[in-house]
């Protein structure tokens, strides 16, 4: 349950119990009613992995940036770190989303340890689960309350 799977419960509400390898980008839209107005979100899911690079110049017309790791996976969050130290971001609002917090046993990053990275790179730090859908409304509200 990682990126995709994320994605697919933050837009569906449900999360396939065995996703299926990305590979490129895959698009999710969702329509959110808030305060009255309805907002159509268009997601753009990165696969992560080296070939990143390409997906650079595209990455810079984003109006917001979410950045997912796995808390049970050291290497994710210093995956990331590789994507900062590349990529010229611009100024757009950046959430920091530690995923798979129901494997608790088997964590590597802790909390603490999330949200310094967050802070130390000016972003909101969350944590979730795709699996059991743990924050997921959370995480819904605090995309529209950045970008609204």
């Amino acid at each position: 349950m990682g990126k995709t799977s994320l994605l697919e419960r933050m837009v569906t509400g449900e999360c396939d119990e065995k996703p299926k390898m990305m590979i490129g980008v895959n698009f999710k839209h969702q329509e959110i009613e808030q305060v009255g107005s309805r907002f159509k979100i268009l997601y753009y899911d990165v696969g992560g992995n080296d070939h990143i690079t390409k997906y650079y110049p595209f990455i810079q017309e984003m109006s917001l940036l979410l950045f997912v790791f796995k808390v049970d996976s050291s290497s994710s969050l210093d995956f990331i770190q590789k994507v900062l130290d590349k990529v010229p971001l611009n100024n757009s609002p950046k959430i920091l989303v530690g995923n798979k917090i129901d494997l608790v046993n088997q964590r590597e990053i802790s909390t603490e340890t999330a949200e310094k990275f967050a802070v130390k790179h000016n972003m909101k730090y969350i944590e979730t689960s795709a699996k059991d859908g743990s924050n997921i409304n959370k995480l819904n509200t605090l995309i529209l309350d950045l970008l609204i």
